[in-house]
């Protein structure tokens, strides 16, 4: 179980008993392992999410995903309206096949963006924190499969995750690239000069 600090989101009465809770458990020695991350390192590590309470409301959003959605309010809206405009990849309006997040877990979501040029993501929805309040993460990944495919959309290498594999993949290519463009300028330069000679 990953735990998300969420003090700046606690929920009144709630959240202290919750946490009154956690602290006698932890007395006991009934505590649950976790981990807190810190939610500017979420936006580092996920940029395409979307935190979300139980009943689907939008608490934070990626900024990757934001600038995709093309929106900068969406906190507070229920994750399934946000999305309702985006496709199935066969073409078919997305059916999430659940209204709240408890629903949509452990199933693969993938999702075609509306607009031009398409993009698909796919991915999961994963309990975050179970007490003291319930939070949940939809977790999305673009299928990009190639630079000519990133630079058709409104990404850039800098919207993906540090540690996704796909940029690390294109930077590696960018470095062979760049690489070859050297070598083949040195190649000319090297005839450019032998004909001079």
């Amino acid at each position: 179980m990953v735990n998300v600090d969420t003090a700046s989101m606690a929920d009144g009465p709630a959240a202290s008993q919750g946490l009154l809770s956690r602290l006698n458990r932890w007395l006991r020695g009934d505590s649950r392992p976790s981990l807190k991350i810190e939610l500017t390192a979420l936006d580092q590590l996920c940029p395409f999410h979307l935190l979300l309470d139980r009943q689907g409301r939008i608490l934070r959003c990626g900024g990757s995903l934001k600038k995709l959605l093309g929106t900068s309010t969406i906190e507070g809206k229920l994750f399934t309206a946000v999305l309702e405009a985006w496709q199935s990849p066969d073409g078919e309006a997305a059916t999430l096949p659940g209204a709240t997040p408890a629903e949509l877990s452990g199933q693969l979501l993938q999702l075609m963006q509306p607009a031009e040029p398409e993009l698909e993501l796919s991915g999961q929805m994963v309990m975050l924190q179970q007490e003291p309040v319930e939070r949940w993460l939809l977790e999305l990944h673009p299928a990009l499969e190639s630079l000519d495919e990133l630079s058709s959309t409104s990404l850039t290498l800098q919207d993906l995750s540090l540690l996704d594999p796909l940029r690390t993949g294109m930077l590696g290519r960018l470095m062979e690239v760049s690489l070859r463009q050297e070598l083949l300028g040195a190649l000319q330069e090297q005839q450019r000069s032998e004909l001079l000679e």
